[in-house]
């Protein structure tokens, strides 16, 4: 069980100050691997994993119509503001067509997802 509810504040403030507030994605967060909060199906997902580890999905809908794939299995909390700093500055500045970003992220081949997120030492 990780901790959720108290550390994802602190995940938006960080994209906040990254400048990627005004990305229009939904991401759903729950400390468990439960999946309580549905993060399978939202544009990025996010469960806990063992005490400070999380697993990382992309690609759901907005309207709850498909299940996300796991972009990463395993990403310590420590790298996980990086995570979603790459991704949100992928679905703004790598989104041509303007695509929700559940749509672009289920679109986008998931190693080219990860070397644009470009976080090193992550288990894939």
């Amino acid at each position: 069980m990780t901790d959720a509810e108290n550390v994802l504040p602190r995940y938006l403030d960080a994209l906040e100050q990254a400048g990627l507030g005004d990305v229009d994605v939904v991401i759903r967060m729950t400390g468990c691997p439960n999946n309580c909060a549905r993060p399978p199906t939202a544009e990025i997902g996010i469960y806990g994993y063992g005490k400070n580890d999380h697993v990382v999905l992309v690609g759901g809908s907005r309207e709850g119509t498909r299940v996300a794939q796991t972009l990463y299995p395993r990403v310590p909390e420590e790298k996980l503001v990086a995570v979603l700093v790459g991704l949100l500055g992928a679905v703004r500045e790598r989104n041509p067509e303007g695509l929700p970003a559940g749509e672009f992220l289920h679109r986008t081949d998931p190693d080219r997802l990860r070397a644009w997120v470009g976080v090193d030492g992550l288990v894939v």
